[in-house]
C-alpha cells in the first residue's frame, strides 16, 4: 500500500549487503516503480534518467561521485543517521537507515528542492521546505538564513515522551534551541527562566493542559506564538481551539515541511521586527544532530506483521531499534496508568488516557493498534460515561499495548 512504499517511479539504488538490497527493494511498489540497481563493480549509467538515489552507509562517498557523477539528490541511508533527515553540504541528505517515514521525509525533501529550482517565484513555502530552510536556499521568498533559526528557542510542552523526542530531534534538524517540559505547568514556569521565540503544547496533560496554558501564556507574554499539537483533533475542536487563541494547530504526527514553516514565520516576524538592528556576532554553538544508533537488520520488523498483505494495516507499528527504548519507558507508564484508572472506572481519566496513547501510537505511523485506540476513542465520545464496551475495548487495546512492549523490550535487549 502506499502509505509503505516510496511513489517515485525511477529511483536509483546502491548498496552492497544482502540484508539491505532486501530492504530497499521493499521500499518500492513493482507495480508502480521501476528502480534500478547500480554496482561499484560496473560503469557508470546516463545521466539524467532517476529521481534520486538510495545509498548505504556501506558505500563509500568516491563509488556515489564515480556512478552518479556527483553528490547531489542523494539521500545517504545510516545505522546510525538521524531518524529526522538532515540536509547536508554537499546537496545530499542523511537519514536513518531504519525510519521508513525518514527515508520518506527525506525524498520529499530532495523532491520539493527540485520544484523550488524550477519555479523560483512560487509564493509559498513549497512542502518538503526544510531542506530549503536547513540550506538557505531560495523559495521565491525572503530566504532564512542559518542563523535566523539558529537564534530560535522553542518551548514544548508534551506528556508522551516519544512525542516529545520525536519533535524535539525534528526542531534541532532544523536548527533550533529546544526546551523540553512535560506538562504545563512545567512549560510556564521555564517561561520564567529562558527565553522562548514560540511555544508548542499538547492539550491533554497531566496538572495544567494545553488550554490552561495558553491563557496562563497570553496573561503573561500576549505577543508569543502558541500553537497546539494534536493528534486525530476534530473541525469543531481545532475551531473551538482557535478562537481560544491559539496561533494555529499541527495535527500528530507534524510532518517536517509543517515545523519548518512554523519556525520560519517566527523567524520572518523576529526579523521584521529587528531590522533596523545590525546582525550581533554569533554566540551559541550549533545544536547537536541528534542520531539514531541502531545494529539490527533494516527488515526486522515484528513477526506480527509478518506475511500480511501490503494493503492491510500491520497489527503493531514499525519500531527502529532507536525508538524501542523510548517505546518500552513511555508504554510502562500507560499501561501503569490504565491500571489505576480502571480500579476506580474514571471516565475522564480514561478518555485522556486513550487520547494520549492515541497521539503517541499515530507518529509510529498507521496500525491495527492505533485503529483499535481511535475506537475507543470515539466509543467514549459517544457513550460519555464509562461502559461495559468501553471497559472491554480499553482493556483490549492495553494488551495489545502489553504485547508490543514486550516485542519493544526484547529488540531494546538484543
Amino acid at each position: 500500500g502506499e502509505e509503505w512504499t516510496l511513489p517515485e517511479l525511477h529511483p536509483a539504488l546502491l548498496c552492497r549487503a544482502p540484508e539491505n538490497h532486501e530492504w530497499l527493494t521493499n521500499l518500492f511498489d513493482p507495480k508502480v516503480s521501476t528502480p534500478t540497481w547500480l554496482s561499484t563493480h560496473e560503469a557508470p549509467p546516463h545521466e539524467g534518467t532517476w529521481d534520486y538515489l538510495l545509498v548505504t552507509g556501506e558505500c563509500s562517498l568516491e563509488d556515489v561521485k564515480r556512478l552518479w557523477g556527483g553528490t547531489a539528490n542523494v539521500v545517504w541511508l545510516r545505522q546510525d543517521g538521524p531518524l529526522v533527515p538532515l540536509a547536508r553540504a554537499d546537496g545530499g541528505v542523511e537519514v536513518s537507515l531504519y525510519s521508513l517515514a525518514g527515508i520518506r521525509a527525506a525524498t520529499q525533501m530532495l523532491r520539493a528542492r527540485s520544484e523550488a529550482a524550477a519555479n523560483t517565484a512560487a509564493p509559498d513555502l513549497p512542502p518538503g521546505v526544510a531542506a530549503q530552510v536547513a540550506r538557505g536556499e531560495s523559495t521565491g521568498v525572503p530566504a532564512l538564513q542559518d542563523r535566523d533559526l539558529r537564534r530560535l528557542n522553542v518551548l514544548i510542552a508534551e506528556d508522551n515522551l516519544l512525542n516529545r523526542s520525536l519533535l524535539r530531534d525534528q526542531l534541532r534538524t532544523l536548527g533550533a534551541h529546544v526546551t523540553e517540559t512535560k506538562d504545563g505547568e512545567e512549560a510556564l514556569a521555564r517561561l520564567d527562566e529562558v527565553h522562548v521565540d514560540v511555544v508548542l503544547t499538547d492539550l491533554n496533560m497531566p496538572k495544567m493542559n494545553g488550554y490552561e496554558l495558553l491563557q496562563a501564556v497570553r496573561a503573561k507574554h500576549p505577543a508569543l506564538p502558541v500553537y497546539a499539537v494534536s493528534g486525530n483533533a476534530l473541525p469543531e475542536q481545532i475551531a473551538q481551539g482557535r478562537l481560544s487563541g491559539f496561533t494555529d494547530y499541527l495535527s500528530k504526527p507534524v510532518p517536517l515541511a509543517a515545523l519548518a514553516r512554523v519556525l520560519a514565520d517566527v523567524a520572518g516576524t523576529l526579523r521584521s521586527v529587528a531590522q533596523a538592528v545590525p546582525d550581533q556576532p554569533e554566540t551559541a554553538p550549533a545544536p547537536a544532530t541528534p542520531s539514531a544508533h541502531a545494529d539490527g537488520r533494516p527488515n526486522e520488523s515484528d513477526e506480527d506483521n509478518e506475511g500480511e498483505d501490503a494493503d492491510e494495516l500491520p497489527r503493531f507499528p514499525a519500531l527502529s531499534p532507536a525508538l524501542a527504548p523510548l517505546f518500552v519507558e513511555q508504554a510502562d507508564h500507560d499501561i501503569a496508568d490504565y491500571a489505576r484508572i480502571a480500579s476506580v472506572r474514571d471516565f475522564q481519566r480514561l478518555r485522556d488516557w486513550a487520547h494520549r496513547v492515541s497521539g503517541g501510537l499515530a507518529v509510529l505511523g498507521p496500525s491495527m493498534l492505533n485503529e483499535a485506540c481511535l475506537e475507543l476513542r470515539a466509543t467514549l465520545r459517544e457513550a460519555g460515561r464509562w461502559t461495559d464496551e468501553a471497559g472491554a475495548l480499553s482493556a483490549a487495546v492495553v494488551a495489545e499495548l502489553e504485547a508490543l512492549r514486550e516485542r519493544a523490550a526484547m529488540r531494546d535487549s538484543a
